[in-house]
Order: structure tokens, then sequence, then C-alpha cells
């Protein structure tokens, strides 16, 4: 079975600011507020993420109902989703896809685009923003190795890809996308996509 992945390799949403340091960062990844992505869904009239965002606070049942959403829509539209699971580059984001099969696969890919920005990206941006993301120690290990043998070598205590990001500079980090992605697909083999973000 092919199927269209939900989450793709995204940068971070904001900009970055100067602070090297021989362990620390190199520089501030900001992500995009909880009320600015609530703005932006309620300017596109994305109305169950603007439920779902008002508070100023996103929880896991909300992310959830996000999923949820994104799941009828793509239902109502004779295709659905993949059971969602949970990705170990963050152990935050559920990721999951929309088959091919019954639909041509450009039509999926417009089902995808869809329903994920009127249900779920804007909600997932502030959940995974929100909170702590801890990446599985065995990717954690081998992303860093992979980064050392590319001549990256990232120091200090990190947990996750954004604190990985945020020790190189900002042209390394297709490098560090590469090597999360190809850490995953070697150490998790049985996971169909898995979306890389920081």
């Amino acid at each position: 079975m092919t199927v269209v992945g939900a989450a793709a390799v995204s940068a971070v949403i904001g900009g970055c600011h100067a602070a090297p340091t021989s362990d620390g960062p190199v520089r501030v990844l900001e992500y995009q507020s909880v009320a600015d992505l609530e703005a932006e869904a309620r300017a596109h009239g994305w109305d169950t993420q603007v439920a779902l965002l008002a508070d100023g606070v996103v929880t896991a049942a909300d992310y959830e109902q996000a999923i949820d959403d994104t799941r009828a829509c793509a239902e109502a539209r004779a295709n659905g989703i993949t059971e969602p699971v949970l990705s170990p580059i963050d152990n935050l984001t559920w990721e999951f896809a929309f088959p091919i099969g019954a639909l041509p696969e450009d039509q999926v890919w417009a089902i995808s685009d869809e329903c994920s920005q009127q249900h779920l990206w804007s909600v997932q941006t502030a959940y995974v923003a929100t909170h702590d993301a801890v990446m599985d120690d065995d990717i954690r290990m081998a992303t860093l190795a992979c980064m050392a043998d590319l001549g990256h070598e990232i120091v200090g205590d990190v947990r996750n890809a954004r604190e990985m990001a945020e020790r190189i500079d900002h042209e390394r980090e297709p490098d560090l996308a590469d090597c999360i992605g190809d850490s995953e697909v070697r150490l998790r083999p049985d996971l169909a996509s898995v979306g890389v973000s920081w």
C-alpha cells in the first residue's frame, strides 16, 4: 500500500538569534505563538482549529481531537487515514498517512492537504511548541554520531531535534534532517513515515 504522509520535514516557524557558546546553543529557535496560530486559523476559516486554540492552551486531548477531525474530513471524502503512531523523533507528534488505492494519488494529496490544513496543522504546531520533545535515546545517539561523521559535532546535553538544531548553523539543517531521518528508518523500519521537525 502506498501512503501520503501527513507530516513533512519542516523548519522552525520563527527566527533565530546568535548566542554562541562552546557547549550550548549557537542560536535560539522560536515557535509561532498559540495566539498567532489561532489568528491564522481564524483568518483562513479553520473553525475546528480556532475552537481548540482559542483558550491559548493545547492539551493532548485537543491534539487528539484535531486528528479525529482530520480523520472525519478524509472519511467524508471517501479516503480516511492510517492508525496514528507516536513519533520516536519527539514523542509528541502522532504520525499517520492518507492511504492511496481507491482514489487517484493526486486526489489523495489534495484530500491530505485540505483536511490537514483545515483541521490539524495549526493545532499540531501549537501542541509541539508548548510541550517538551524527547527523542528516543537510540535515535538520538545515532543522529549525534551521524552528525559527527559529517563534521558537525553537537556538544552539550541535547534531548531532541530542536536542541540539536540550536547547536548548528542554519546551513547544516539539511544534514541534521537527513541524519535524523536515516537513523529513524534504520532503527524503526516498521514505521511507514515519520516527519522531522524542530
